[in-house]
């Protein structure tokens, strides 16, 4: 059911502003909308409602870069984290409790920070110290100190390298030079004369002489390598002292959670006083209320402060308010599937209570398999009472619960136990399965699409209601009330014989008749006839939504194709490991039992999944398109939202 929306202005005190926000923001009943600025004259008056409104944007930019830094916190310290268990509940806390913390999640964030600064010193520190050590390596041969070698009067030095069978070609060339090391490549300090240097150089170059610059060195090159291999040692050990520290901020993983919810809040908080419309002595707010939280929000107030003014009022026509929807718990949770696709128009119909059912019965159609059914069950029920999960995930989880018990029910009547056969458990006189995908494929697939036929047909038949509930009753007989009949028809006439024959004849003509002479009623003359008769081309419709249930059948295949294959993967690698001697049996009992384990929960959370999305989309293409109109917005009122803890 939708629940009809009230707007509501709320007029106040300056000073009662903070306690009347807190109030809501605690209860979650007010969605606050942005209101634009009164046009006024008075100067004073805009004046002070631009003061709020920078305010209030400075305030909100602080609260949002409070909520990035802890975030960001929070993420580089994520390889340092403990590990929670996936059923570990979260804990809860008061909400000022939470804001307090804060201050705190921020101090540790500055320590990280300057940690993180320090370590990207050292890797800077690191690399250049390293690019020194591959610069000095050449030299390190050499006997003469590095700050002698210096430009004389006559000639010029170069320092560089070059490969040792050319160092020794060097006095052939002319070159004065000395060579120094061993190996493929030896360090070269040679002597170009100031005097017409290019025979040296353009000699020096033919034998591929590499100069080298060092510069600030001084000293052997030997000594300057030591020191410098020291210091890398001296830098790997503080980056280790640091990454230690930044570890240890680790054990601030509470603090920081406990101050993002904090820092949430308060920018939840913010961006809603940024709503708001404000001058010296009062505020106003526009929001949205459900009806039958009206009189709570009254008594709220009361409560709050006796000076304010509220005034509730009806949706404009021209007005979209926020859609919710109140179901009883069983419903609930399935109004996530809707949402999936798309919130009901506020003036709508809640497709909830008419979509369950049928999700119900084609996802156990589809999973169908009775141990993966309680398995899942079981497993979702356990995660909702461990772990106590809010908003979306708890309704997905609630889902799993329903969907698993609708597996188990139609395993048993269509389908396997983990992928074994009913009769191979008992035996052929075992009344279950019913219906047998794996051995009878055309009487599974008929059935299949004939459950899908029935939920068209109910799609239509709340469709009609709708329509004459809006007073259109042409378009709920005409159009709609006329394929009834005849599919009604036809069904008589195939299903039955005798005079029941004639009787779906004459419904189908009556189908007919209405369908072809009303359905282009919107037309004149001749335009009428071939609209009418167009509307006859839409049994292609009908036949290709219908075929479309085919996937209940693939699907529920599937499964029990998958356990299958996986209980003879699992029998053959048994059989093989029964051959070890002495502990074969153990072995071979301890492997399977895992791999069963293991095959088996992968077959159930991909079947699970296909069926959630596969049956989600029947809904969608082949149910809504009858009778559902989408295009709403949820309420999100202004309330109290965390990632890591609950509020008390």
């Amino acid at each position: 059911m939708i629940v009809p929306m009230k707007h509501i202005s709320l007029f106040a005190l300056k000073d009662d502003e903070k306690r009347i926000m807190k109030t809501l923001q605690r209860n979650g009943i007010v969605q606050v909308t942005k209101q634009p600025d009164p046009t006024t004259d008075d100067a004073a008056l805009k004046a002070a409602s631009e003061l709020y409104k920078r305010s209030c944007e400075t305030e909100l930019m602080e609260a949002s870069a409070n909520v990035s830094r802890i975030k960001s916190c929070l993420g580089r310290l994520t390889v340092y984290l403990p590990k929670e268990g996936m059923l570990a509940a979260a804990p809860e806390y008061p909400d000022e409790e939470l804001v307090s913390s804060v201050p705190g999640a921020l101090s540790v964030c500055d320590e990280l920070d300057a940690l993180m600064k320090k370590a990207a010193a050292l890797r800077t520190e690191k690399e250049r110290t390293a690019a020194a050590l591959k610069q000095l390596a050449p030299f390190r041969a050499m006997d003469v100190p590095l700050e002698i070698i210096k430009p004389t009067r006559s000639a010029d030095f170069l320092l560089g390298t070059m490969k040792a069978d050319r160092a020794e070609r060097l006095k052939d060339s002319g070159v004065m030079a000395d060579s120094f090391g061993a190996g493929q490549r030896v360090a070269v300090l040679a002597a170009v004369p100031k005097k017409d240097p290019e025979e040296t150089l353009a000699a020096l170059k033919e034998l591929g002489f590499n100069e080298a610059s060092l510069p600030g060195y001084e000293g052997l090159a030997e000594d300057n390598y030591e020191r410098l291999e020291e210091k890398l040692e001296s830098i790997a050990l503080e980056s280790a002292e640091n990454s230690k520290s930044i570890a240890a901020l680790a054990e601030n993983a509470a603090t920081l959670k406990k101050g993002l919810d904090g820092a949430l809040i308060e920018e939840s908080s913010k961006k809603a006083k940024c709503s708001l419309f404000a001058t010296r002595e009062t505020f106003s707010l526009e929001g949205w209320v459900r009806s039958d939280e009206e009189e709570k929000l009254k008594a709220l107030l009361s409560g709050v402060t006796e000076t304010y003014c509220l005034e509730t009022r009806d949706p404009f026509d021209d007005e979209l308010p926020p859609t919710y929807c109140k179901n009883n718990k069983f419903f609930a949770p399935f109004e996530f599937i809707t949402n999936m696709y798309s919130p009901p128009d506020p003036r709508g119909f809640d497709p909830t209570v008419v979509m369950t059912p049928f999700y119900l019965l084609f996802f156990g159609l589809m999973m169908g398999d009775t141990g993966y059914g309680i398995v899942m069950s079981l497993a979702a029920f356990l995660y909702l009472k461990i772990k106590k999960p809010t908003g979306g995930t708890a309704q997905v989880a609630q889902i799993l619960v329903w969907g698993g018990l609708s597996t188990a029910i139609f395993g048993l009547l269509a389908g396997t136990f983990f992928g074994m056969n009913w009769y191979d458990l008992f035996s052929e006189s075992f009344p279950f399965p019913l219906l047998d995908p794996m051995k009878d494929q055309m009487t599974a697939i008929l059935v299949y699409c004939g459950l899908g036929f029935l939920q068209i047909i109910a799609g239509m038949i709340v469709s009609i209601v709708l329509h004459i509930k809006k007073g259109d009753w042409q378009t709920a007989l005409f159009d709609i009330g006329s394929w009834l009949m005849i599919f009604a028809g036809a069904g008589l006439v195939f299903g039955l014989s005798g005079w029941a024959k004639y009787l779906g004849f004459a419904l189908a003509g009556i189908g007919l008749i209405l369908l072809v002479g009303f359905g282009g009623r919107a037309k004149k003359g001749i335009g009428r006839v071939i609209g009418g008769l167009g509307k006859l081309y839409d049994i292609t419709g009908f036949f290709s939504d219908v075929l479309s249930y085919s996937r209940v059948f693939a699907l529920g295949l599937a499964t029990g194709a998958m356990g299958y294959a996986f209980n003879l993967v699992v029998s053959i690698v048994k059989d093989m490991l029964k051959g070890i001697p002495v502990v074969g049996g153990v072995v071979s009992f301890i492997v399977a039992a895992i791999l069963l384990a293991l095959l088996h929960a992968f077959c159930i959370a991909i079947n699970a999944l296909g069926a959630f999305i596969h049956c989600a989309r029947l809904q969608f293409i082949e149910y809504y398109n009858r009778f559902y109109t989408p295009g709403g917005k949820l309420f999100a009122p202004l309330g109290i939202k965390t990632k890591y803890n609950k509020v008390k």
